[in-house]
């Protein structure tokens, strides 16, 4: 049965009592591993970084540069960024050529196109287009992020953070962070929040770290939201206030942060920071199950044993406890056991 005495909610059991580092940098936001096709479109789009083409300054050569057609060296600035995304995104005009999107991100960046710059360094590190090459990634990401650009910074600082293609340095990204983070970089925020809260590069300061996360959250980013919630319901750098963070979680959780979806559902099942609803907390929770959440798999599956919330029905209940029983949680082996031999 569900025992709400246990399943305290948050943070989440299902992971160390600290924010989540790789759910920002990591599939979702381009930091480890390979970067996605529309990582690279959003970006253009992004008010915070997007560089107009005038405000140029001159970057050194490549020490290997692609070679290029003719045609590429007579066209302007803004022509070789509109043909770089058309080829990137095969629209346009322009056929699907990632080789080529390169070629001409390249060509812009050698004559100082700071946003070229900066996706020239993406691609260079992620493997678009061009075999992985870190050090020419962080030569073109330190051109880009020298001259201010929000996105070059935040993608150097976690290099600096991870030491990828350069030698681990928290203090160097906490400093790259901060310098994208008061351009408005959301997610450069984000992270700012959690080194801060972690005293990781940086010196631990609570008010800090709600303030930078508090920025990021109302921004939409679903982790700082997440991470708010935590912060509110925990009281750090802040009063505590269960109400406050039921709020975050429910934003973060309607953006599928699976945590925020976990949380709240525990909070509405204790009448927490909201009235007290079984119905509402079997909502929330299975959602989470669905998205994999293990513990959220078991109470959802005691919740449909005992038919709170929902109707009951066994075969519901064994279903989502032999799930969570695959990712080992013992409380539903042994009910699959159970449930299995009556």
């Amino acid at each position: 049965m569900v025992d709400d005495r246990q399943d305290a909610p948050a943070p989440p059991e299902t992971h160390s009592n600290s924010f989540h580092w790789r759910m920002l940098i990591g599939p979702a936001i381009v930091i480890a591993g390979a970067l996605t096709l529309m990582v690279f479109l959003a970006y253009r789009g992004s008010e915070s970084t997007r560089q107009e083409t005038s405000h140029i300054v001159p970057a050194q050569p490549v020490s290997a540069p692609i070679e290029y057609v003719p045609i590429v060296e007579s066209l302007t600035p803004e022509e070789l960024l509109t043909q770089a995304y058309g080829h990137m995104r095969g629209s346009d005009g322009y056929e699907a050529n990632i080789e080529k999107a390169l070629q001409l991100f390249q060509r812009a960046a050698q004559i100082g196109v700071v946003e070229a710059q900066t996706m020239t360094g993406r691609m260079y590190r992620s493997g678009m287009g061009t075999p992985i090459n870190l050090d020419e990634a962080v030569k073109w990401l330190q051109s880009a992020s020298q001259q201010n650009d929000a996105d070059a910074q935040f993608t150097l600082a976690d290099m600096y953070l991870n030491g990828e293609g350069v030698a681990k340095d928290p203090a160097k990204a906490s400093s790259l962070f901060l310098q994208s983070a008061q351009l408005g970089h959301p997610k450069a925020q984000t992270v700012l929040g959690q080194l801060y809260a972690k005293g990781v590069g940086i010196s631990r300061d609570y008010q800090e770290a709600i303030r930078w996360t508090q920025s990021a959250a109302q921004q939409g980013v679903a982790l700082a939201q997440y991470n708010l919630g935590w912060m509110l319901y925990n009281g750090l750098g802040t009063p505590v206030s269960h109400e406050e963070a039921a709020d975050w979680f429910g934003r973060a959780g309607a953006q599928d942060h699976v945590d925020a979806q976990w949380t709240l559902g525990m909070m509405y099942l204790k009448g927490q920071g909201r009235e007290q609803s079984d119905e509402r907390a079997f909502s929330w929770l299975h959602k989470a199950a669905q998205a994999g959440h293990t513990l959220a798999q078991k109470v959802v599956a005691d919740l449909y044993l005992s038919g709170r919330g929902t109707e009951a029905s066994k075969v519901s209940a064994l279903n989502w406890y032999r799930k969570a029983a695959e990712s080992g949680n013992q409380e539903a082996i042994s009910m699959v056991i159970k449930l299995e031999s009556e």
